[in-house]
């Protein structure tokens, strides 16, 4: 029990952080999204803001156990995206760094952050297990 909820607050805190950092760092966030060069740049400063909402209400609807089971969902959902982005990144031979902490501006998209990635959706797929179990016993 002090595990899953210490790997929520992880979850949780990863979510809300990078949202935050995003915020704080628009600009620079802004720069990477179009060198990734999947959408027109018009539509940048808007996929920003949704990214930015959902990966805050995300991490906090993860605190909320009312809510928990929908925001694991929707953390699954993100961290299947970010796993293309970064096999898509990989592919392409596009050298960016992640953009997952604005602040972290040499951390590259690689081999490491996709081992990352996949923890963190192993962790979070695995808790929405749980979730769904403990609902059918109550």
């Amino acid at each position: 029990m002090l595990l899953r909820r210490i790997i929520i607050f992880l979850l949780s805190a990863v979510f809300i952080f990078a949202g935050i950092s995003k915020i704080i760092y628009i600009n620079y966030f802004l720069s990477l999204l179009t060198k990734y060069k999947l959408f027109p740049d018009f539509i940048l400063p808007y996929l920003a803001l949704i990214l930015i909402c959902t990966e805050i209400t995300t991490g906090i609807c993860l605190l909320l156990p009312k809510l928990r089971q929908e925001a694991l969902i929707c953390a699954i959902g993100l961290l299947i995206v970010f796993i293309l982005l970064i096999i898509y990144v990989q592919t392409k031979d596009i050298d960016v760094p992640c953009g997952c902490f604005a602040f972290l501006k040499e951390r590259r998209m690689g081999v490491s952050l996709a081992i990352q990635d996949v923890l963190f959706l192993f962790l979070a797929v695995l808790l929405l297990m749980s979730e769904r179990k403990n609902l059918k016993f109550q």
